[in-house]
């Protein structure tokens, strides 16, 4: 079942062509198929226990997927010349937001709903 994600970043990390051309949207991609590989094994997780920990954390692995998707977009638009915000702080504020998204609900659990739902 994990064959789909670990595969896809494995053939990600051999695109050399990629990492020339576009070395912040290649690094974004990596993250984002990070973050799915985690996404498929918190869905495993989910289903195998029970308990909180397991949604709670499928829940934090969408919410990190899509703001890495949302870093890809923005990257695609700037290699693109489409107006949007500079690379290398779409990297700094995904990676920023993933920060809050997967801390903020360790640290105070009442705000897992409302981040995640945010996001």
């Amino acid at each position: 079942l994990l064959y789909v994600p670990l595969h896809s970043l494995w053939c990600a990390t051999r695109l050399d062509e990629a990492r020339r051309r576009a070395p912040v949207l290649h690094r974004a991609l990596l993250v984002w198929l990070l973050s799915l590989t985690v996404l498929f094994c918190t869905n495993l997780g989910q289903h195998a226990t029970t308990g909180e920990l397991w949604p709670r954390l499928h829940e934090a692995g969408g919410a990190v997927q899509g703001l890495w998707n949302a870093c890809q977009l923005n990257a695609l638009r700037r290699h693109l010349s489409y107006p949007s915000v500079d690379e290398r702080l779409g990297v700094a504020a995904a990676a920023l937001a993933s920060a809050v998204v997967v801390c903020a609900p360790l640290l105070r659990p009442h705000l897992h709903e409302p981040i995640c739902g945010a996001v």
